[in-house]
């Protein structure tokens, strides 16, 4: 009950006064002043409102301690490493607008802000309309008006307004709207205030914005009011926005159980040691709302007490100092990384005044240069200098002045007159002062001389091939060659530099050799063969491969040609040698067969006409023996068995000597004969498919077929392991086909011994030499399969009768 002047610093109780007047009279006024309790002095930032309280004028005062405020920007300011915040204070501009005349009243701001003199002021509601940006004139005049006839009181918008000049500056504006007693409209009073350094300013923006909005809300801070238990009974907008929680929900929260639980006992012990020295307390703790966000808040409360002095609760005030608080810990941070990594930088840091004197050092220092750090700052930089480098490489000082980035290369005296090459990067600081970082480049030099080095061995390796060596790019152009493609070619090296690939080729290769390149940019390797096209026109056959690598930043094809002139020398020959050997082979051939067809007739003819005469004579002899000399009839009976055997032998090795398929029965009689004598000695059944038409055949053909059946069957018996066989022979008007199949144990033909493979390969000969083709499939554990195909003769190619 005391008035509210008992707490203003003496220093600006006529302020307060004005500031109070000015409320009573426009309204709404903000000022800062200070407050003095029990000795100590406590800067506010007041806003006031006129409004009425129990029927009568009063105003509403809020008021915000800012001296958390103050010092986070006398921080700031002091620290000056990292951030560098500026205030830039604007002055309201108020105005009265009479809603039934539509003149509306400006403060002298108005006339020094927006550039207009007190004698050009307009003062009816229009001028204000037309001042407004085109882009937010329709929008922001439907917003009040929508105030206006809605019977709402607060107005508040921002839009861009035009000075006097036609300059553009943003405004933050915002009116109260008064009513008659029937509830109409009929002034509204408001204040302007300019917010483009806001726009402009992230900083000046994150501080005018939460100021206008808790302006534009009449209360800056949270508010809260607990009971004796400590039960909330009071919350305001801005406490309900920071917790999350309705009014409701708030009635029915310990206020406690709105703190972060890790700042509870702190917060409860001093607010205990507050109630016992009936004084306020202030603290900075954290609020967890209802969806898990956390808030640090600069919190103040002070016990309230009835007309008896009878403690009933708390009355306090919370700030959002979430982004002051969180800028202190990541300044913090941020200030300690910069001096772990200054610290630990590999590179030596040296700051000097202009005169070269050594003022800061990192360790990094010390190591380069083998001093301590107290030598080096009683050190100037040229104690590193050798004078006559400087004659050609001087300091730069001109261009630091110029706020450039000077990097040079230079010798650098350390310790004892070691020299190291060291690189060094200098830029001037804004206080004239020379930041240098210096880095040891001792080994980078000798790895430079290193690949130069080994630059000029490969450029030497290259040169040595026997070949033509090529570096060629995706986009065109050879990068580099040897001196044997210069040479070969016949072109010089400023003409190889301006040719293309595919100009080293005749027209009839151009595009295959175009293709190849192209295969190798896409899927990393080609080769082919073709012939190099000189420049005195000659072809040279050779072999080019290509393999797709990254050269300087560049997609390039890295390959070398081998001339294949003596390749395709020894080609030829040994096409011709192998042609030879193939003639000499079927000729081979044609001897045995007509040899053993001499063998066989001569066998027949004389061996088997003598061996049937014996037969009969014994026969004979059999039959005038009486059985009264049981073993002379027992021995001529012997012998006409062994006759036997021996006739059975003889059909066999005629049979393979000369199958007979050219005979009134033709191949698959001659095939089916050699099923039995197969089944008989192995006990494997064939399944043997023919046509149901005879089959003839050239002699050759047939005997190729035969033969190739023959071996097969050998083959299953000595080696497949097999419990059945499928053969089949099959005739077109084009071609014969052969096939025989088992169910053995199979093999990989990459891992047949070559001494098992001449049956195979004599087969192979066989069937090339009938211009056919011969197929063998075998895998193991799941049979072998050959297929033979012999083309026909046709009418035309058939010899003549």
């Amino acid at each position: 009950h005391q008035p509210c002047e008992t707490f203003v610093d003496a220093r600006d109780k006529n302020t307060f006064s004005s500031f109070l007047q000015h409320a009573a009279t426009t309204g709404i006024a903000q000022t800062d002043i200070r407050l003095t309790a029990a000795g100590n002095t406590i800067p506010y930032s007041f806003t006031a409102l006129r409004t009425t309280y129990e029927a009568a004028p009063a105003i509403l005062l809020t008021g915000t301690d800012s001296s958390a405020q103050k010092r986070a920007a006398e921080e700031m300011r002091l620290s000056g490493e990292r951030y560098f915040l500026t205030t830039r204070a604007t002055n309201d501009m108020i105005w009265d607008w009479n809603l039934l005349t539509n003149e509306i009243w400006w403060n002298y701001n108005y006339n020094v802000l927006f550039g207009y003199g007190a004698e050009n002021t307009q003062h009816h509601i229009s001028s204000w309309m037309e001042s407004i940006h085109p882009d937010d004139k329709e929008r922001v005049i439907k917003g009040i008006y929508k105030v206006i006839n809605s019977g709402e009181k607060y107005w508040t918008d921002e839009y861009r307004y035009l000075k006097s000049d036609g300059a553009i500056l943003h405004m933050y504006d915002r009116g109260y709207v008064a009513h008659d007693e029937e509830g109409k409209p009929y002034r509204m009073i408001g204040s302007m205030l300019d917010i483009t350094d806001r726009i402009r300013a992230e900083e000046a923006l994150r501080e005018k914005e939460e100021r206008y909005r808790n302006l534009a809300a009449n209360v800056p801070e949270g508010i809260f009011e607990t009971d004796i238990n400590g039960d909330t009974i009071y919350v305001n907008d801005k406490l309900l926005e920071y917790t999350g929680r309705t009014f409701e929900e708030m009635l029915r929260t310990n206020w406690i159980d709105c703190v972060h639980p890790d700042d509870r006992q702190q917060l409860i012990a001093l607010w205990q040691l507050d109630l016992v020295q009936k004084k306020e307390s202030s603290q900075e703790y954290r609020l967890v709302s209802k969806n898990g966000n956390v808030l640090w808040v600069k919190g103040k409360a002070v016990p309230v007490y009835d007309k008896n002095g009878n403690y009933n609760g708390y009355l306090g005030t919370v700030a959002d100092i979430t982004s002051e608080k969180l800028a202190r810990i990541e300044l913090a941070k941020s200030e300690e990384k910069y001096r772990t990594l200054v610290e630990q930088a590999s590179d030596a840091i040296y700051i000097v005044d202009t005169d070269g004197h050594i003022i800061t050092v990192n360790p990094a220092a010390g190591k380069l240069s083998g001093y301590t750090e107290k030598e080096l700052l009683q050190m100037n930089i040229m104690d590193f200098v050798f004078p006559e480098d400087l004659v050609t490489n001087p300091f730069r000082i001109e261009e630091l002045r110029q706020g450039k980035t000077v990097t040079v290369q230079r010798r650098f005296r350390i310790k004892n007159n070691n020299i190291l090459e060291v690189e060094c990067l200098a830029n001037m600081l804004s206080d004239e002062r020379i930041l240098v970082f210096a880095r040891d480049i001792s080994e980078r030099i000798r790895i430079q001389n290193e690949i130069l080095k080994e630059k000029n061995l490969s450029a030497s390796i290259i040169n040595s091939l026997p070949g033509i060596f090529y570096l060629y790019a995706e986009q065109g152009g050879f990068q580099r060659w040897n001196k044997n493609f210069e040479y070969v070619s016949g072109y010089q090296p400023h003409e190889i530099e301006q040719m293309k690939a595919e100009e080293f080729f005749d027209e009839d290769e151009k595009q295959m050799m175009q293709q190849k390149v192209e295969q190798v940019f896409t899927t990393g390797m080609a080769d082919a063969e073709a012939h190099f096209y000189t420049k005195d026109k000659r072809k040279i056959p050779y072999y080019f491969n290509g393999w797709r690598v990254m050269f300087d930043g560049k997609v390039c094809l890295i390959g070398v040609g081998i001339d294949i002139t003596e390749k395709r020398k020894a080609e030829q020959e040994l096409h011709r040698s192998h042609n030879d050997i193939r003639r000499l082979a079927s000729h081979l051939n044609k001897i045995r067969e007509e040899e053993r067809k001499r063998i066989g007739r001569e066998i027949h003819d004389e061996l088997g006409q003598q061996l049937t005469a014996i037969k009969m004579d014994m026969a004979w002899i059999d039959k005038k023996t009486t059985e009264e000399n049981e073993l002379i009839k027992t021995k001529i009976r012997n012998v006409i068995s062994l006759l036997d055997g021996s006739n059975r032998s003889v059909r066999r090795i005629l049979t393979e000597l000369g199958p007979g398929v050219n005979d009134e029965k033709g191949l698959p009689e001659a095939l089916e004969r050699q099923n039995r004598q197969f089944e008989e000695t192995t006990g494997i059944s064939i399944q043997f498919e023919q046509p149901d038409a005879p089959v003839i055949l050239p002699q050759d053909t047939a005997n190729t077929l035969f033969r190739i059946y023959q071996e097969s069957l050998t083959n299953i018996m000595r080696y497949a392991k097999a419990t059945a066989v499928i053969t089949s022979l099959k005739m077109s008007d084009e071609t014969v086909e052969m096939m025989i199949k088992d169910d053995g144990k199979g093999f990989d033909k990459n891992q047949l011994p070559s001494g098992n493979s001449f049956g195979i390969i004599g087969m192979k000969e066989r069937v090339l030499e009938q211009k056919g083709t011969f197929t063998l499939q075998s895998v193991p554990g799941k049979g072998t399969t050959i297929t033979v195909s012999i083309p026909l003769p046709t009418p035309e190619t058939k010899p003549s009768e």
